[in-house]
């Protein structure tokens, strides 16, 4: 089972970005792009995923809401949109954060420890905090796809306050993935 702990975007950052990825579709398409656009209720901001176990999905809740819950609410910007790893080998089309990353690397690193003393292994590959608007379905060399963001690499979207994490699950059905919105954990709930 795949899971990942997740801050969402307020509705109304939600719909810039949606805005955005309408305003990228065509152009991309033109350009030979191949996108698979992630639906409004799955802009997320991926803090951790994990591969577990079913039986490991009570212990990670546990850790997951006692952290959260010594967390104060994080306020996060979203702007610089742009494809990662480069936009010479695009796979991805995603949103950096602007203000607020560091208390969202705070976060991913209180669970680190806790993670590791349990037997989950790190994450291998680099970490950005970021909302991934699509995939490219092709990995071809593309440096042509660089000059359809541009004009939105400085264009903001938008401030939200995340008062809570949310503990998604991804499961196979039918050979597809289904994602299933498991724990939601309230920031903060250990203040005084």
């Amino acid at each position: 089972m795949r899971a990942f702990l997740a801050l969402e975007p307020s509705i109304s950052v939600c719909e810039r970005l949606v805005l955005l990825q309408e305003d990228l579709s065509d152009p991309l398409h033109h350009l030979g792009g191949d996108v698979t656009w992630r639906r409004g209720e799955q802009l997320r901001l991926v803090i951790r995923g994990f591969d577990l176990r079913p039986e490991q999905a009570g212990w990670l809740s546990g850790i997951t809401k006692s952290i959260v819950a010594a967390t104060a609410p994080i306020e996060f910007s979203l702007k610089s949109t742009e494809f990662l790893p480069s936009s010479e080998r695009a796979q991805f089309v995603a949103v950096q954060v602007d203000h607020g990353a560091d208390a969202i690397r705070q976060l991913r690193a209180a669970l680190e420890p806790e993670l590791a003393a349990a037997g989950v292994s790190p994450e291998e590959t680099e970490w950005t905090p970021m909302v991934q608007l699509g995939r490219l379905r092709t990995l071809q060399y593309r440096p042509t796809l660089s000059g359809v963001v541009r004009p939105y690499s400085e264009t903001d979207f938008g401030v939200t306050t995340a008062d809570s994490a949310v503990l998604v699950t991804t499961e196979l059905v039918g050979g597809r993935a289904r994602e299933r919105q498991s724990k939601r954990f309230t920031f903060g709930a250990d203040a005084p």
